[in-house]
């Protein structure tokens, strides 16, 4: 079985929703908006326009400029990965109580417990499953 395992980045704190939001800090047009940039807060009265679902990324995109505080109405958007395009990561594969050890560059963005594609130095593509060694829950 394939592990990929992240050595030296740090998680982002999710922050949980399930009503209404607002920006958390201001978001520039069409930039991803992630979790970690919303709050939970009242509902807007008017119908929200300012975001948009980027099909390709599948994420959540500013259709224009959001100033922090803007209620954006129900929205629910994802978590930033924590492993993105062209991060350089070690891939280690174990056999028993043999670990081999060798660093890959990601292909698709990822988060701890989700697959994810990578490229190793001599070109070939592996699918692994993604697992982040610097968060403590990780750890077995």
């Amino acid at each position: 079985m394939l592990h990929l395992v992240m050595l030296a980045m740090m998680a982002g704190v999710v922050v949980d929703h399930n009503g209404c939001v607002a920006a958390k800090r201001r978001i520039e047009v069409f930039e991803a908006i992630w979790k970690e940039d919303l709050v939970v807060s009242p509902c807007p009265r008017d119908k929200v326009s300012a975001v948009l679902w980027e099909r390709n990324r599948h994420v959540l995109m500013a259709r224009q400029a959001i100033a922090k505080g803007t209620l954006l109405g129900r929205i629910s958007s994802r978590p930033k990965p924590i492993a993105v395009e062209g991060d350089r990561l070690n891939m280690i594969v174990r056999f028993g109580p043999i670990a081999i050890e060798r660093p890959v560059t990601v292909l698709t963005a990822s988060r701890h417990g989700s697959p994810i594609l990578v490229r190793s130095i001599d070109g070939k593509v592996f699918s692994a499953n993604f697992e982040d060694l610097t968060d403590k829950r990780a750890v077995p």
